[in-house]
Order: structure tokens, then C-alpha cells, then sequence
């Protein structure tokens, strides 16, 4: 399958965005692990930047990508519905429990 437009030009955004900030963070001075200077962090997020928009331009297959889209929009769901009832029980079972059950779902989801 071929990715959306969208999604492909979106990848490119951020891995030119990624190099630029690898160029302009590599005039940094960049020290080492243990004694790290001005430009070791970002130099660091550009590449991890870098790395992760060229894996999202990475073609993806058909089934997968439906599946997923599909299993977004049911966990979408599951909150919205999940906050619903957090916010009508509130005020009879206590902040407590609302939150430690509304925090399992969201974390189980």
C-alpha cells in the first residue's frame, strides 16, 4: 500500500526538520557522556528525530495500516466513554476510585 499524501509529505517535513537540526546543532560544542557540553542534547534529538521520521516513511502494508486505524478509533471510544462515566461518578463513589478505575482503563488501553 502506499501511504496517504499526507502522511509521506508529513515524514519528509520532520526528517528535513530533523537534519536541520542536526546541522545546527553540530556548531555546538558537544563535550561526551560524561562531561557533556552545550550541543550533546540536541545533537541527540535531532538524531532520534532523524531516525524516527525516516522509519515512519518506511512503506507500510495494507491490513496493517486499516487494523490500526481501526483499533485508534475504538481506543478513542473506549476514553470518551471512559472520562463520561468518570465524570458522572465522580460525585457518588469519590475521587478516588474514579480515578484509580479511569487510570486502569486509560493504562490498559
Amino acid at each position: 500500500m502506499r501511504s496517504r499524501p499526507g502522511e509521506t509529505l508529513f515524514g519528509v517535513a520532520l526528517l528535513g526538520l530533523g537534519l536541520f537540526a542536526i546541522y545546527k546543532a553540530s556548531a555546538l560544542p558537544f563535550g561526551s557522556v560524561s562531561a557533556p557540553d552545550a550541543g550533546l542534547f540536541p545533537v541527540s534529538v535531532a538524531v532520534a528525530l532523524t531516525v524516527f521520521a525516516a522509519l515512519s516513511l518506511m512503506e507500510r502494508s495494507t491490513a496493517a495500516a486499516e487494523s490500526a486505524e481501526r483499533a485508534g478509533i475504538v481506543r478513542v471510544g473506549v476514553l470518551i466513554a471512559a472520562i463520561a462515566c468518570y465524570a458522572m461518578l465522580l460525585p457518588r463513589a469519590g475521587f478516588i476510585v474514579c480515578t484509580l478505575v479511569l487510570l486502569a482503563v486509560v493504562l490498559r488501553g
